[in-house]
């Protein structure tokens, strides 16, 4: 009985702070790097627990940012307060 509380205790734990890490979801991180490159067409949209000590974020992928056709970007945002991190530019 008391492993099985223990599990669900780890559990609990477990759900609580992912619930807590992530405040900003998806489609709002979509808009904030939209916002952040002044347009352009999100590619894909992933969520990072950590990349080499930055805190959990949303990395999201976008094609002709500012509408140039000739570039796409990768935007990290903060998935605790929606704050753009790094934006990364890279020719096609």
């Amino acid at each position: 009985m008391k492993t099985l509380n223990a599990l669900i205790a780890s559990v609990l734990m477990f759900v609580s702070l992912q619930a807590s890490a992530a405040v900003i979801n998806k489609t709002q991180a979509e808009t904030i790097a939209e916002t952040a490159i002044q347009g352009g067409t999100v590619l894909q949209a992933h969520f990072d627990r950590r990349d080499h000590g930055i805190p959990a974020h949303w990395d999201i992928d976008i094609a002709n940012p500012g509408a140039n056709p000739t570039m796409e970007a990768a935007v990290w945002v903060d998935a605790s307060t929606g704050t753009v991190i790094k934006i990364i530019y890279q020719k096609l």
